[in-house]
C-alpha cells in the first residue's frame, strides 16, 4: 500500500509540473488504494490502515478527485 501511495503521489507531482506549462493532465489509476480491502479480512485491513495512519474515509472520499467505472470489452 505504501508503494502504491508513493507511485500515485509521484504521478500527481509530475502532472502538476506539466500543468505549470499550461498543459492539461489527467491521471488514471486502474486501481485505487481501496482495492486492497477486497482481498483482506476487515480486521487485517483495519490494522493496515492504522499502521499507515489512514482511514477508509480519507482514502475513499478525500484522496481522489473522482471515480469512474469503465468497462472494456475486447474482441479478437
Amino acid at each position: 500500500m505504501e508503494m502504491q501511495t508513493n507511485l500515485e503521489d509521484r504521478f500527481t507531482k509530475l502532472a502538476k509540473i506539466e500543468m505549470k506549462t499550461n498543459e492539461k493532465a489527467i491521471i488514471l489509476c486502474d486501481r485505487g488504494l481501496m482495492d486492497g480491502s477486497a482481498y483482506l479480512k476487515e480486521e487485517t485491513w483495519n490494522v493496515l490502515l492504522d499502521e499507515i495512519g489512514q482511514t477508509v474515509v480519507n482514502i475513499r472520499d478525500k484522496r481522489y478527485d473522482g471515480y469512474y467505472i469503465i468497462n472494456f470489452i475486447f474482441f479478437p
